[in-house]
């Protein structure tokens, strides 16, 4: 898709976009639990903060959680569809669905029946495309390739 957007500037930032997406996010997901790990650990060995040891100890801990990753990767079978059932299953009703089932729970009283009407549509459109797309991530064939 990325490929027929042609060379213009916006072209140009949507590529980019798409590219440093998926090496941002996985960026912020690991990092809460490689402090975790380096916190456990300063406090399992005392060790100060700011000596050489600990920021050597910090890349060990990131390298070996980044090995680790790629090890589920690679020994998981069919791990693109666990990947796809995971992330159809827990987007649509963790962005979709579940803010606003919660939306027109909190403040049911308080917005227009149009507004409690669009948001309960909302939930419930979020909630079908979870199970559509967790069915459709259960029976892709490519993803058992």
């Amino acid at each position: 898709v990325t490929l027929n957007l042609g060379q213009n500037i916006v072209a140009q930032a949507t590529i980019w976009i798409v590219v440093l997406n998926p090496v941002s996010k996985y960026a912020l997901d690991i990092a809460p639990i490689a402090l975790g790990l380096e916190h456990f650990l300063q406090i399992a060995y005392n060790l100060p903060p700011k000596s050489w040891f600990f920021a050597l100890l910090s890349v060990i801990v990131r390298t070996m959680l980044v090995a680790l990753s790629l090890f589920v990767v690679v020994a998981v079978p069919h791990f693109a569809m666990v990947l796809g059932v995971m992330g159809s299953a827990c987007a649509f009703t963790i962005s979709v669905a579940f803010p606003c089932w919660c939306y027109a729970a909190l403040f049911g009283s308080k917005i227009s029946n149009l507004e409690k009407y669009f948001n309960v549509c909302m939930a419930v459109l979020g909630t079908l495309c979870a199970i559509v797309g967790t069915v459709a991530a259960i029976l892709d064939p490519s993803a058992r390739a």
